[in-house]
């Protein structure tokens, strides 16, 4: 999948982007743990439905 430079700006469209990559074989919880892993390691932060990235 390609987006160019634009990332996901909400917990919906990561979410969606991400069930794409896999090819929608992960239910919602495996993509909520996911979600989870990127802001445990620093590289989301999410406040209330809004992405933000840092990552360079």
């Amino acid at each position: 999948m390609q987006r160019g430079a634009s990332k996901p700006g909400t917990v919906k469209t990561l979410s969606s982007s991400i069930s794409s990559l896999f090819q929608k074989q992960l239910v919602d919880e495996e993509v909520e743990a996911l979600l989870k892993i990127l802001v445990e390691r620093g590289l989301i932060t999410i406040q209330d439905t809004k992405v933000s990235y840092h990552i360079s």
